[in-house]
């Protein structure tokens, strides 16, 4: 299996996610707001999790020149980035890794359609490049750190975190875990 090395460690995760939750504001609301959790359900807790990808390369023309353009397209929720992979994949079995809701043609269907709004966005008219045909399309896993924490009382809520870039992660990639899950707790009722 293709993944992109996690880099960010579950120490630094953990560091992440505490200053995030527990600035100073919510060590005086905590003193304030009783938890309702009981105490053996476990939270909060820290989980390395892997999600689908696909990477989409693709040939672009504009100004005479012709270039390989990079699209990562998440196999849940169809979120695109252009990307540049530099350290490339290793092989590797994730222990906690979702199959593709997707297939390949999906994504590179949404990828080239995203590719096509980002390129109509930019402002001006020269530097705008053509996308041109499709050369591959790889299935490869990006890891993220997932935080389960108690929002309310009796409330489970997640957090996310990078964890290959240490970056902060968009809406769209939360609603692509949650939707993982939801799919794995159907799969794993019907067994």
């Amino acid at each position: 299996m293709k993944t992109v090395p996690a880099r960010v460690t579950e120490a630094q995760a953990r560091a992440h996610f505490h200053n995030k939750r527990f600035g100073w504001l919510g060590r005086m609301l905590s003193r304030l707001w009783p938890r309702g959790a009981p105490p053996n359900a476990g939270l909060p807790r820290l989980e390395l999790i892997w999600m689908p990808h696909y990477l989409v390369e693709l040939e672009a023309s504009g100004r005479g020149k012709n270039a390989l353009v990079h699209l990562a397209v998440d196999a849940y929720a169809g979120t695109f980035m252009i990307v540049e992979l530099g350290g490339g994949f290793q092989d590797a079995e994730p222990e906690t890794a979702f199959p593709p809701r997707m297939d390949a043609q999906e994504a590179e269907r949404i990828g080239r359609q995203e590719l096509l709004r980002a390129i109509m966005r930019r402002r001006g008219q020269r530097d705008r490049p053509t996308p041109q045909g499709t050369t591959s399309v790889t299935l490869f896993y990006y890891p993220f750190w997932v935080w389960y924490y108690e929002r309310l009382p009796g409330a489970i809520d997640i957090a996310l975190h990078d964890a290959a870039s240490g970056d902060k992660t968009g809406p769209k990639m939360k609603t692509a875990v949650l939707s993982a899950f939801a799919k794995a707790g159907v799969r794993k009722r019907a067994e």
